[in-house]
């Protein structure tokens, strides 16, 4: 009878010691996708960059020179902040795994070709050669391969 007891306690106490753990790791993975809201004037953008890194749970690399910038949003996932940010700024990005690399298009074009996504396209009710005229006809910035044979096929790269 004494053993069942001290069995008993022994598992309510490894229950107790495990529980608190997962409880922590629903909390952590729930942060991350709260909305935030940031309100910064004249600061640095590589500050306004880490506080969107650290709410993202991402590294961020800024490869251009320090701005200072004013950026206000309110409520929003903390992509959205970014890309928000991003475009009122004129740069781009590229995200590799848990790290996103910030820069003008050239720079990103040119230092980082080979992280640009490659998408395949496949076309079921327009030819390549069409689809390639209105990219170029909108002045969308990605390099584009069309495949001689077969016209159902366009590769598209670059920036997000």
């Amino acid at each position: 009878m004494l053993r069942k007891l001290y069995t008993a306690i022994t598992a309510l106490l490894i229950c107790s010691m495990i529980l608190p753990c997962f409880m922590m790791t629903h909390a952590a993975a729930e942060v991350q996708e709260e909305n935030i809201s940031i309100d910064m004037r004249k600061a640095d953008i590589r500050d306004v960059l880490s506080a969107i890194a650290i709410n993202m749970g991402k590294n961020i690399i800024f490869t251009g020179e320090p701005v200072s910038i004013s950026f206000s949003i309110q409520d929003v996932k903390p992509k959205t902040a970014l890309d928000y940010l991003l475009n009122t700024a004129g740069l781009d990005y590229i995200e590799d795994g848990s790290t996103i690399i910030v820069g003008s298009r050239d720079t990103l074009n040119k230092d980082f070709y080979s992280r640009l996504s490659l998408t395949k396209f496949v076309l079921k009710y327009i030819e390549s050669d069409i689809i390639s005229a209105q990219i170029d006809a909108l002045g969308i910035p990605v390099k584009k391969f069309v495949l001689n044979s077969n016209k159902h096929v366009v590769f598209v790269q670059g920036l997000p």
